[in-house]
């Protein structure tokens, strides 16, 4: 991969770049970080180029867009994360492997009005934490969900998911990491601590 432009375009920051070889794998992408260690996240637009030069689908290009609109550009790190996958095997072959099941899962009742729905139960299990309820799901609010560990610290869950039909509405909040549901200590779901 290579950087095959870079700009300023409508106070937007494009940086190209230009994946090659024969690498089935190999991908990554660009971040911007502030004085304080935030990470900026670009959007991205995945294209390949013709023989004349038109675009179409592919992914040998990337465009990586940074709105920097009430930001100071001096002052942000431009850092990266790629992954090359090396060596790949061609070929007739095949592995097989075992997943191990979730495990077991905790559930309890939980009421909480959450304006256009009512959650009133929820289940804990490794995969993450799952509220219940009636009413319709409203997807422009955010809910913040997180444990409470035995060694005090915290894992927040910052990815959800949710499904909402018939006035029953199911919201999952997914951790980056699998929750080891016997450390524990509490849940807090929008500021109310539910001792576990």
């Amino acid at each position: 991969m290579h950087i095959s432009n870079l700009g300023f375009i409508n106070n937007r920051l494009h940086i190209q770049t230009k994946w090659t070889g024969d690498d089935i794998d190999s991908h990554g992408d660009f971040y911007l970080i502030d004085t304080s260690g935030n990470k900026i996240h670009a959007s991205n637009i995945y294209f390949g180029v013709v023989k004349l030069g038109n675009t179409n689908y592919g992914n040998e290009y990337i465009e990586n867009i940074f709105d920097i609109d009430n930001l100071e550009i001096n002052r942000l790190n431009l850092m990266g994360d790629f992954v090359s996958n090396g060596n790949h095997t061609k070929g007739n072959w095949n592995t097989t492997f075992k997943i191990r099941s979730v495990g077991k899962e905790k559930n309890m009742d939980f009421s909480k009005n959450f304006g256009t729905w009512r959650a009133n139960r929820i289940t804990v299990s490794p995969l993450g934490i799952t509220l219940y309820g009636n009413g319709d799901f409203n997807n422009s609010s955010k809910i913040v969900v997180s444990a409470k560990m035995n060694d005090g610290s915290v894992q927040t869950l910052d990815s959800m998911t949710s499904f909402s039909e018939n006035k029953k509405v199911k919201a999952k909040f997914l951790s980056s990491l699998p929750l080891d549901i016997s450390k524990i200590e509490s849940i807090n779901i929008d500021g109310t601590e539910i001792d576990f």
